[in-house]
């Protein structure tokens, strides 16, 4: 899953997508596989990443970085890598 950090930091932009997920999926009244496994990756990033060390470690993940590739992606544990340029920062 794509963030775009250019006007906000990671930890701001997982959680609107969140709140758009949840709000989008509770209007559809039905299952969306996809949308769920979305709403999960969202919903561990919020709970198991610190969000303060991302920040100060990786200045790009503080947001207004540019034209950064920024992605969040499920391991193979359930847990959450983040990932700048193609490169795994957690």
């Amino acid at each position: 899953m794509k963030l775009d950090l250019s006007r906000h930091c990671i930890e701001t932009e997982i959680r609107r997508l969140y709140n758009r997920s949840v709000s989008r999926y509770i209007k559809l009244k039905k299952e969306d596989p996809v949308l769920e496994v979305d709403i999960e990756l969202l919903k561990a990033a919020l709970e198991g990443l610190d969000f303060p060390g991302l920040r100060s470690g990786h200045g790009e993940l503080a947001g207004k970085q540019g034209s950064r590739v920024v992605e969040l992606v499920a391991n193979d544990d359930g847990g959450v890598i983040v990932r700048v340029d193609g490169r795994d920062v957690i």
